[in-house]
């Protein structure tokens, strides 16, 4: 008898321990002094929690680092990418502790990632970016999620300026999303788009989305936006937002504010150009545009949808009566204020226009008709 007493006593706290360790969540709580982000561990045994560690972008690299305050974490390792140096947190030994933890701060840098490869003209490089890209799908975007609910507080006001946000959504659109790719087999269960907005009195007032092909979670090397004329936004709070275009509701997230609340960007002095669609016939049917810097159209490339870095579908109206202001309309591009001619490809029936070496020089908006001979 007293043998199955010993067992029972050694077995018992390993089961405590498993059960301790799988009802474990994490919480992010930025320090009112420091203002620091500080990691906390909470379970069923201690609501408040125990501090884990400190949370920090590199100023650097951009990378997101979590600095261990608790000298008993040891089961949290971190390596770094050979090609690009991003680090890449994982469990020690066989621990599943930190898992939640881990994904967390990996899908974090994961979206930080391009910025640091997108300029790189290394083959192994570039394969790395297309290997991103086909990872940057369901896991990253539920950690993103996970780590935006995590927190224990969120910054009360977005001051005014400019920022990088990520426009996350679920899918319903695989089959769009799929034959973007071509010939890959990729089925995404969310969506996402990068975006520049303007802030004011904590609301947002501009909205430019990029349009650059392919997945890119940095707007940081990109040129070429769409300014979308908003139909209606909430304000922000708990840095998001919801705003309604095209009859479509889509939600935005400020998660580099999480981080650090004063995370902007410099004023992008967007130079315009608008297509006004007053000559087509059947105004709704969809327009494709493809844009290149410093290239002018190729009809052949047009044709097989590999003109330019840039790609947009169009299906809206955008009469010239029915918006005036140059920067205003259905139809507005946003370029960055840089010395480069760009050139517009557009795809309409069997039609073709080819829009060559467009620079800014003399206008900040310039716009055109789109006439069909």
């Amino acid at each position: 008898m007293k043998k199955y007493i010993i067992i029972l006593m050694l077995v018992f706290p390993l089961i405590i321990s498993a059960k301790v360790y799988s009802q474990s969540t994490f919480e992010y709580r930025r320090n009112a002094i420091s203002g620091l982000m500080e990691v906390y561990e909470k379970s069923n045994t201690n609501a408040y929690g125990v501090k884990v560690g400190e949370l920090n972008r590199n100023a650097i690299s951009g990378y997101y680092e979590l600095k261990t305050f608790n000298q008993s974490v040891k089961e949290i390792t971190v390596t770094n990418n050979y090609y690009t140096n991003r680090p890449i947190y994982q469990n020690n030994y066989s621990s599943n502790h930190y898992e939640i933890l881990i994904q967390q701060l990996n899908a974090l840098n994961q979206q930080a990632e391009s910025k640091n490869l997108s300029t790189s003209s290394n083959q192994s490089v570039k394969d790395e970016i297309k290997k991103n890209e086909l990872e940057y799908n369901d896991k990253i975007i539920e950690n993103l999620f996970k780590f935006y609910s995590s927190q224990k507080t969120y910054p009360t006001i977005i001051k005014d300026g400019y920022y990088e946000v990520m426009e996350i959504n679920e899918s319903d659109r695989n089959s769009k999303l799929m034959k973007q790719f071509g010939n890959i087999d990729v089925k995404l269960n969310y969506t996402h788009e990068n975006a520049i907005v303007k802030v004011q009195n904590n609301k947002i007032v501009e909205y430019y989305r990029s349009i650059v092909r392919g997945f890119n979670s940095s707007t940081v090397n990109i040129n070429i936006f769409h300014k979308l004329k908003l139909d209606l936004i909430s304000p922000i709070k708990d840095c998001k937002s919801t705003y309604r275009f095209n009859n479509e509701i889509r939600d935005v997230y400020f998660i580099n504010n999480l981080i650090n609340e004063n995370c902007e960007l410099t004023n992008p002095n967007f130079n315009y150009y608008t297509i006004y669609t007053d000559k087509l016939e059947d105004d709704y049917d969809t327009k494709l545009l493809q844009i290149a810097r410093n290239e002018e159209c190729n009809s052949s490339q047009m044709k097989y949808l590999n003109f330019g870095a840039y790609i947009l579908n169009f299906d809206k109206s955008n009469k010239s009566s029915d918006f005036p202001v140059c920067n205003e309309t259905n139809l507005t591009l946003a370029f960055k204020n840089i010395n480069s001619n760009f050139s517009i490809g557009i795809l309409y029936k069997d039609k073709e226009w080819h829009l060559n070496n467009i620079n800014f020089d003399e206008a900040k908006c310039k716009s055109t008709i789109l006439t069909i001979n």
